[in-house]
């Protein structure tokens, strides 16, 4: 009768079946040095999407670009305000071109931006997006300024100088109709024109937008020379689609080329001139809603590149099956850590790479990237 020893029950070595090779040997019509030189660009374009991922996760992220607080900047013209109404105490702003001049959607509008920014308010997002060169082909960000301003001089040398405007952009058509019908040279509006002839031209009203521009002091002279003075000046422009709707607000901060005359009899000063500062840096901002929708949206993008990363890594080796040890006991917690990360042969698969395992997920591509747009 045989008899068996304890090393003959005792778990012995699972040795892999088949060679035991880092990928899967082919033959290749082309020669050793181009096929060298296509794994080394394959493996350089690899890396630049994994950069681009990379970047894209940060700097695209408002809550890492809202907490660093860059954006706050733009508080500054507003820092002394609670609401929009408190800024005609502040600033002197233009004839017919202030805030009592608005609609009501577009003070609404107004009152909405600075109350949530000067409060910074937990529902937005304040961003700086970048910077830019002020050159000839910019667009006209001062000839807004070109009006006149209650100012009297002997109350205070230094002026403080806003003016303000709401605008309707009417649109007509889509890019089917511009295809099959006539209506980008046809029936086209010409100013003037209301909004009921523009109505009977087919035209919708598209965007609301109140456009505020805020300038620094100015210290000016009781002379009625003309005076030219560099300004800097602070842009509020809050946008919506809808009437009611959470504006979407565009910040920014540059410098104007202003001509002043003062008038001391009428107690007013007039801009006659204004043009972009050429070679100046204009800055800009974005104040966005932070909705539920946003915050979940970064909740996903990181369940998205938590399951790429881990899914690459169990990808790179073969799991192994349980080996039965009869002269240990395995408690319930070992059983539950073996089967969220099993024992695994010590042979890494090379069959995909880190950028071809993301972009070949069906999961993570559905996770990340329609984030990219909430």
């Amino acid at each position: 009768m045989p008899v068996l020893t304890v090393s003959s029950i005792m778990s012995t070595p699972v040795m892999p079946i088949g060679p035991a090779t880092k990928g899967v040997i082919f033959k290749s019509g082309l020669p050793a040095t181009s096929q060298n030189i296509i794994r080394y660009i394959d493996i350089l374009i690899g890396m630049c999407i994994i950069l681009l991922v990379a970047v894209d996760s940060v700097v695209n992220n408002w809550v890492i670009n809202d907490f660093v607080g860059d954006g706050y900047a733009f508080l500054t013209p507003i820092a002394t305000v609670q609401n929009a109404d408190q800024l005609q105490q502040e600033y002197q702003f233009a004839s017919h071109s202030g805030l009592i001049d608005l609609s009501n959607i577009g003070y609404w509008m107004i009152n909405t931006t600075v109350s949530a920014l000067s409060a910074k308010s937990d529902s937005i997002f304040v961003l700086s997006v970048g910077w830019f060169t002020s050159a000839p082909e910019s667009a006209d960000q001062c000839k807004i300024f070109q009006a006149t301003y209650p100012f009297d001089i002997s109350q205070t040398p230094v002026a403080h100088l806003g003016v303000v405007s709401n605008s309707v952009t009417y649109i007509r058509g889509n890019a089917a109709t511009h295809i099959f019908r006539n209506d980008l040279t046809e029936n086209l509006a010409k100013a003037p024109i209301d909004s009921t002839g523009l109505d009977a031209l087919g035209y919708v009203p598209g965007r609301i937008g109140t456009d505020m521009r805020l300038t620094t002091g100015i210290s000016l002279v009781n002379t009625s020379t003309p005076q030219v003075y560099d300004v800097a000046f602070y842009k509020i422009y809050p946008k919506s689609f809808c009437s009611g709707c959470d504006p979407a607000t565009e910040l920014g901060f540059g410098h104007c080329n202003l001509t002043f005359v003062y008038n001391d009899s009428s107690k007013s000063v007039t801009i006659t001139k204004s043009n972009n500062l050429l070679g100046s840096t204009y800055k800009l901002g974005l104040l966005s809603p932070h909705s539920s929708f946003s915050t979940a949206s970064y909740y996903v993008k990181f369940t998205a590149i938590l399951f790429a990363v881990g899914g690459f890594l169990a990808s790179r080796r073969t799991v192994m099956w349980l080996e039965v040890d009869h002269t240990k006991t395995q408690s319930i917690a070992s059983k539950i850590i073996r089967m969220v990360l099993p024992k695994y042969f010590p042979y890494p698969s090379r069959a995909l790479r880190f950028d071809m395992f993301c972009y070949n997920s069906d999961i993570f591509s559905i996770l990340f990237a329609p984030n990219e747009f909430v």
